[in-house]
Parts: structure tokens; C-alpha cells; sequence
């Protein structure tokens, strides 16, 4: 019996709740992390399944070689229709699978209340200039693995021609990649986390959304987006903020993209400083306002008692569902990796 007046002490390691407590919490957070690991083989058996349906399709109809079509029915304009048909079902279908489950109602996992726009305008601001930080990251990594002799690569996007493979090209690169992904990572996963503190919350869904871009080219970019798009769908208490920056961003770089296709190396360049140097302004801006709004800001979930950050990392990631994730994004991440030696 404690005889001295003080809170019970209690072993290196252990969480500050009791045991029942401890067990239920640890076996839910470790049924999440399998479950979302299972979500993400589930991508990689959706793809495959979709893409034999896709290629069967196109045999069956004398379609298989669609790089030799021309008009609306093929060509480039069918490439960006198979992309989506491929992208929308592929990434969607196990996380739905994934949160119909785990016992959750979609409306729960996706907050789209409107946000103040006293904290959106600057959280857009300070998004769109995180993901210029995301750049300069993933480039100093580039170029530190180069150094060293190693290479890096990324998935190749062509650029269409035509007008329509133009617009389909914005609609499949810039606006189904910020729903969709903005509803899986900043929705499904964040929000289902969050039961175990919003910190915690924002860094492992950050983890899963760099995770899954499956090269280390863009896996920084990823990351550091992630957690700052995170952190403003908490703030402001609404996803609408991620879903603008993701938009945006992805919306420029297209733009980017199109417009360096058609002029010079050195024109390129120049716009891209200047590009970098509005938004990083635009960003810094957008710290500071956010910064006085603070009295605004939802506040940050911590439950005390908690979990110990090891248990929840271990309980997360220590399972059949995450290991076997990890392993064949590993894999994919693998195939983008190339050791060409020093001066190669």
C-alpha cells in the first residue's frame, strides 16, 4: 500500500494509466496500423487487378497499342482517362474498405466545415510555401545522394498536345490527386488517429502519404507537405485548407510543367526562382498572420492519460498489415534507385 502521499510510481516504459486502460488503447492503435497497412497492400492488388481488366479490355478491342490512335478515342486523351479509371478505384477502394471496418462513419473522418477565413487565406499562404520547402529538401537530397553516386528517379508524366488531353491532364495530375489523397490521408487516417493525440496524428499519416509516393524523390516533398497541411486541417478545423494547397500546388506544377516544354532552359530557370521566391514571401507572410490569429487555432487533442510515444509507434507499426506495406513500397521505392558510381 502507498503510504507516502505521492501519485504511485510506476515501471521505465510504462504508460500512466492503468492496465486495462493501457491494453484496450495499445490493441486499438495496433488494429489501426494493421488495418491501414492491409489498406495499402490493398493499392497494390486493386492496381494490378484494374490494370489485367484495363489491358484485357483493350486486347478484346483491338485498343492495345493506343500510342498509334489518333482523335478523341485514343492516343493520349485515352491515356489520361485509363490513368484515372486506374487511380480513382485504386487509392479509394481499401481505405473505404479500411474505415468501413474499423466501425467509422465517413462524415467523422472528413471535417468540411468552413474554416474562418481569417485562418484559411494565410493557411493556404503558409501551405503553398511548405511545399516550396518540400522542394528545396528533396533537391538538396537529390543532389547529396548524386554526389555520393547514387541517383534518383521519379514515375515520368508526359505532357499532352491537344487541348482536351490538356484538361484531362489538369483534372487527373491537379484536382483527383488533392480529393482523393486529401481524403485518405488528412480524412481516413489522420482523423482516425487522432483518438491517440494530434501530434502524433499528423506525423504518421504524414509518414503513409510520403510512403506511398514510392520513390525518394518525391517521399520528402511528401513528408514535409503532409505535416504542414496536417497541421492546418487541425487548426482551422477544417480540410478545406489541405484540399486548396494540394490543388494548388499540384495546379502550378502543371502549369510549370506545360510552360517549360515550350521555351528554353535558361527562361526556365529564371521562372523558377522567381516562382520559389513568391511563394517562400507568400509563405512567410502567411506564418506571420497565423501567428497573431493563435486565439483562433482549434486546439491540439493530447489524452492524458496517454500511451508513451515507443508504444504507440511500436503498436502502429508492428504488425503484419505495416510491415508487409512497408516491405513492398520498399521494393517500388527500390526500382527508382540507381548506384551509378562517383562522376557517373
Amino acid at each position: 500500500m502507498n503510504t507516502t502521499g505521492m501519485p504511485p510510481r510506476y515501471p521505465m516504459g510504462r504508460p500512466m494509466m492503468d492496465p486495462q486502460t493501457y491494453h484496450k488503447e495499445h490493441k486499438r492503435l495496433w488494429h489501426l496500423g494493421n488495418g491501414m497497412g492491409l489498406a495499402v497492400v490493398g493499392t497494390f492488388v486493386v492496381s494490378f487487378l484494374l490494370s489485367m481488366l484495363i489491358l484485357s479490355l483493350q486486347q478484346l478491342l483491338g485498343m492495345d497499342d493506343v500510342s498509334s490512335m489518333n482523335g478523341f478515342a485514343g492516343g493520349e486523351i485515352l491515356d489520361q482517362l485509363t490513368d484515372m479509371m486506374l487511380y480513382i478505384p485504386t487509392m479509394l477502394a481499401p481505405f473505404l474498405v479500411f474505415a468501413k471496418l474499423s466501425g467509422y462513419r465517413l462524415s467523422s473522418l472528413t471535417p468540411l466545415g468552413k474554416p474562418k477565413i481569417s485562418l484559411l487565406v494565410p493557411g493556404v499562404m503558409l501551405g503553398l510555401g511548405g511545399c516550396i520547402v518540400g522542394n528545396i529538401l528533396t533537391a538538396l537530397i537529390s543532389s547529396s545522394m548524386g554526389a555520393a553516386g547514387v541517383e534518383l528517379s521519379s514515375p515520368s508524366v508526359s505532357t499532352p498536345q491537344t487541348l482536351v488531353g490538356q484538361l484531362l491532364f489538369y483534372t487527373s495530375t491537379a484536382l483527383i490527386p488533392a480529393l482523393v489523397e486529401e481524403f485518405i490521408f488528412r480524412g481516413v487516417v489522420m482523423q482516425s488517429l487522432r483518438r491517440f493525440g494530434d501530434g502524433f496524428a499528423i506525423v504518421m499519416s504524414s509518414v503513409v502519404f510520403a510512403l506511398m509516393h514510392g520513390n525518394l524523390v518525391q517521399a520528402p516533398f511528401a513528408l514535409v507537405v503532409g505535416l504542414t497541411i496536417g497541421y492546418l486541417v487541425i487548426i482551422t478545423g477544417s480540410m478545406w485548407v489541405g484540399l486548396i494547397i494540394h490543388f494548388l500546388n499540384n495546379l502550378f506544377a502543371c502549369i510549370l510543367q506545360v510552360v517549360f516544354d515550350s521555351i528554353s532552359l535558361e527562361l526556365a530557370s529564371v521562372i523558377s526562382l522567381a516562382y520559389y521566391g513568391i511563394l517562400i514571401a507568400l509563405g512567410v507572410v502567411g506564418y506571420v498572420i497565423l501567428h497573431s490569429k493563435k486565439a483562433e487555432f482549434h486546439r491540439f487533442y493530447q489524452p492524458n492519460p496517454s500511451l508513451t510515444t515507443g508504444q504507440k509507434l511500436s503498436a502502429f507499426l508492428l504488425n503484419p498489415g505495416m510491415i508487409v506495406s512497408i516491405v513492398l513500397i520498399l521494393l517500388v521505392t527500390a526500382q527508382y534507385v540507381h548506384f551509378v558510381g562517383f562522376g557517373g
